[in-house]
């Protein structure tokens, strides 16, 4: 019964190692998803602006700088922020949809904060933020309590052999199967926190399935010419709206 015991304790800390690492390695999967997104979508812009400059430089007087303009209301800011707006957005908005990961639970309200901002897709940054600092602390804190326990017991067990002390059979001794009970214990938050955040990545991972495989990514970027085409148009009449109010 003691050895039945041990191996379901230990299957406890295995599941959660095991599910971890799945989840942690769909997350990876679709930054490099999302992020090859991104790199064709601006790549798809800046082969527009270099196979269209010439016309351009004669029908709106672009200039160098206009080109290189990031800067709030510039050209390129523009350009970039239309696509944003036409094409990634409401890709954000179907993903949010679909993963429902929006709110905060309410047992860490208290500990709510802004969501920090490290793509252009807002739902998986707050994924993210929680896999940071819910899962993955969660995870490493276990990890850790888990390695002392487990260290105490090999002690305790090579203690107790150089005592003479032998279990019954081929379990444990009752100090070393009282340190296996706790170990449960350990992982228990890993594997609330695991449960509550995995249904979240399967949505996640079978919505890059669907709308970041080549078929819609092809869509997606063959849009772009036209978006950043009207942009322009939009970027350069309203310069000359401008300029004409100065004017007056």
């Amino acid at each position: 019964q003691q050895s039945s015991d041990s191996s379901e304790m230990a299957k406890v800390h295995e599941e959660c190692k095991s599910r971890f690492a799945e989840l942690e390695k769909e997350l990876c999967d679709f930054s490099a998803a999302w992020y090859a997104l991104e790199q064709r979508l601006g790549e798809a812009e800046e082969r527009l602006l270099q196979s269209r400059l010439v016309s351009w430089r004669k029908w709106f007087g672009l200039e160098d700088t206009d080109l290189e303009s990031f800067t709030l209301g510039g050209l390129r800011w523009t350009a970039q922020h239309r696509v944003h707006q036409l094409i990634v957005h409401p890709l954000v908005e179907r993903m949010g949809s679909r993963v429902g990961f929006s709110q905060v639970p309410e047992e860490d309200q208290d500990t709510a904060h802004e969501v920090t901002h490290r793509s252009s897709n807002h739902v998986f940054d707050l994924l993210i933020d929680y896999w940071e600092a819910r899962v993955k602390t969660s995870f490493d804190e276990a990890q850790k309590e888990d390695d002392k326990l487990m260290k105490k017991v090999r002690k305790t067990e090579k203690d107790e052999r150089a005592a003479g002390v032998v279990a019954l059979g081929m379990g444990d001794t009752k100090k070393v199967a009282a340190l296996k009970r706790q170990r449960p214990a350990l992982w228990e938050r890993v594997q609330k926190v695991l449960e509550r955040f995995a249904p979240a990545v399967k949505q996640l991972t079978a919505f890059a399935v669907e709308e970041l495989t080549e078929g819609p990514l092809g869509r997606m970027v063959g849009a772009v010419p036209g978006v950043v085409c009207r942009a322009i148009c939009d970027w350069y009449f309203q310069k000359c709206l401008v300029d004409f109010d100065q004017l007056d």
